[in-house]
């Protein structure tokens, strides 16, 4: 009995994003056609359900604006040129709209007489997400430690009042963590480029490439901004 117990929770472990995400939803992203969609699908998120987004959207409207955005792709040479990566954005617009509220990025039900549109909850915060990541957003933690600290050293005065600052801080440092464990992993993959060719007059160049482009870089935003790692 405890093992089938042990089965069906290491079961539901691992279902655990697929039972928040619809399965086909990166059926499109899988296709010939993915760079194609994948712009689709995040200027759609942009021009209608990004931050300024309130209330549903007219099916219509939508479609036309994947229409106009497909005229667009064909401009993208290239992105789009080689074998058969534009097949499916060519067809009609309404199909590349069916093929993504059937893959799951989009959810269509009806106000009244007219089609409407929406994002599932969670596909919203994988868009939001993916947005982030294309756009390559800076990550500021500006004050993380200092927030921190101060947080620590107002517990002792009333701890239950401030459980909620508590859970608040924990949060802020394990992103914080987070982010310092992307730094470590990055450092070891300029570290596997520098040695990766055993000549040293390359290990050198590559080296001072490393220099110029992540420490010099880097420097500068300490220096000039409100950055966690000028605390000590």
């Amino acid at each position: 009995m405890q093992t089938e117990s042990n089965e069906h929770r290491e079961k539901g472990t691992r279902d655990a994003l697929f039972g928040h995400l619809p399965p086909s939803l990166f059926a499109v992203l899988a296709s010939p056609a993915r760079r194609d969609y994948a712009r689709l699908i995040l200027w759609v998120y942009r021009a209608f359900f990004g931050e300024h987004y309130t209330n549903p959207i007219r099916k219509d409207d939508l479609v036309a604006f994947i229409a106009t955005q497909i005229d667009r792709l064909s401009d993208i040479a290239d992105d789009f040129a080689s074998d058969a990566a534009n097949a499916d954005a060519s067809q009609n617009p309404l199909k590349v709209y069916v093929k993504l509220r059937q893959a799951g990025w989009l959810v269509e039900h009806t106000r009244g007489y007219v089609e409407m549109v929406d994002l599932d909850a969670s596909v919203s915060m994988l868009l939001e997400t993916l947005s982030a990541i294309e756009e390559g957003e800076a990550v500021h933690f500006g004050g993380t430690i200092a927030a921190l600290e101060s947080v620590i050293e107002r517990l002792g005065d009333d701890p239950f009042d401030k459980a909620s600052s508590l859970a608040d801080a924990a949060l802020r440092a394990r992103r914080f963590q987070q982010h310092l464990s992307a730094i470590i992993g990055n450092l070891r993959a300029h570290e596997q480029r520098i040695v990766s060719d055993p000549q040293p007059t390359q290990i050198l160049a590559r080296f001072f490439d490393f220099v110029e482009d992540v420490l010099i870089a880097d420097y500068r935003v300490i220096k000039t901004t409100n950055n966690p790692f000028r605390h000590r």
